[in-house]
């Protein structure tokens, strides 16, 4: 099983946008283990309950400092298991728009054509349980 680990220290928006590219990932590529980084913030519970994540690791690190401290170190730091080859990828915006036209598509767009595969969507997929639900109500 390859694996593939993104780190991702964005705001609600771009969070929201980012379940598109993991939806359109993981249909690509069903074997891949996906393990997805992201700050510790209160709106990034929102990718809990997620199929397309195989595993969701909040980092308090990224938080309090951002991804300006961003490294090996960082890396090895976390909670996974590196002696199994992974690929690692920034899932940062600001890697992948850098004309207008790209910043004209939408961050859907951006975040699935970084990773490789075919944009299926455009809409923001959100998994909530029967309480999430309740509670809304």
């Amino acid at each position: 099983m390859e694996k593939i680990v993104l780190i991702s220290h964005n705001a609600l928006g771009d969070t929201l946008c980012m379940t598109c590219a993991l939806r359109a990932y993981k249909e690509a590529n069903p074997d891949h283990f996906v393990t997805l980084v992201t700050h510790s913030a209160g709106y990034t519970q929102i990718l809990e309950g997620n199929p397309d994540i195989d595993l969701l690791i909040y980092s308090d690190h990224m938080l309090f400092h951002g991804l300006k401290n961003y490294s090996e170190e960082f890396l090895y730091s976390l909670p996974l298991d590196f002696s199994v080859p992974q690929q690692v990828r920034l899932m940062d915006m600001k890697l992948f728009c850098t004309t207008e036209a790209v910043f004209q598509e939408h961050i859907s767009t951006g975040f699935t054509k970084y990773l490789g595969v075919p944009v299926i969507r455009t809409r923001p997929y959100v998994f909530l349980t029967e309480s999430d639900r309740s509670a809304a109500r």
